[in-house]
């Protein structure tokens, strides 16, 4: 099995005017055999259109990269396809937040979380490769998820929620996005979220755009895809 490049996003940034005049900063961590080089772009672009830049570098013979992001639309390259996947520390996050509001439910879906991370904590203490976690993770993590999924639209559907409320609304974000929280079920090397992208890139105030690319690349003269597109950007 081939455990594909994945491709971490963050977006912040300062909006000056309707017309895009603001000025963004993109931020990329690159991982490659172990070393990570930072890359950073200014402009008016959002992540995913510096991401695109990035990408149109690599060979198009190559499977599409995996690319871990929130659900803003603006992460997602348009010219180049990639596979979507969601933080689900923002998922959880939504319930964090109105937990003072709605305790139980909150409860319920935040201890659904902790033993998600649980589990990825195992494959890290164990030090599992890509392929093991994929193994690992829909026989611990599936049924949790499964569960979550099976309580989340009844929540609607017994009329136990209002939809527009702070607790609906934190449903309703997991239901949207489902497929792409989940990709770490199907996809070898999908991670729950960007958290190693904010640790590399520093605390939450800095207005950048955070990204990170993550994969087993070799620098070799006769790799011009992966590791030669990398470094080219140093």
């Amino acid at each position: 099995m081939t455990t594909l490049p994945c491709a971490c996003c963050r977006w912040t940034g300062i909006r000056i005017s309707p017309e895009r005049t603001g000025v963004f900063t993109s931020g990329r961590v690159w991982i490659v055999q172990g070393r990570r080089i930072a890359l950073y772009f200014t402009g008016c672009k959002h992540a995913g259109e510096n991401l695109a830049e990035v990408l149109k570098l690599r060979s198009p013979e190559l499977p599409p990269m995996i690319q871990m992001c929130d659900a803003l639309s603006r992460h997602v390259p348009k010219i180049v396809e990639t596979l979507v996947a969601n933080w689900n520390a923002h998922g959880r996050r939504n319930f964090v937040k109105v937990t003072a509001n709605f305790p139980e439910p909150c409860r319920f879906v935040r201890e659904a979380f902790r033993e998600i991370y649980g589990y990825e904590a195992v494959t890290r203490k164990q030090g599992m490769s890509a392929e093991e976690r994929l193994v690992f993770h829909p026989e611990h993590s599936k049924p949790v998820m499964e569960k979550l999924h099976t309580w989340l639209p009844a929540q609607f559907q017994e009329r136990t929620v209002e939809p527009n409320s702070g607790l609906g609304q934190a449903i309703s974000y997991l239901l949207n996005h489902w497929q792409k929280l989940t990709l770490f079920l199907e996809k070898a090397g999908v991670p729950l979220d960007n958290n190693i992208v904010t640790a590399a890139n520093g605390s939450d105030d800095i207005g950048l755009n955070r990204c990170a690319v993550f994969g087993s690349w070799a620098i070799r003269r006769d790799q011009p895809a992966e590791s030669r597109s990398a470094m080219a950007f140093l």
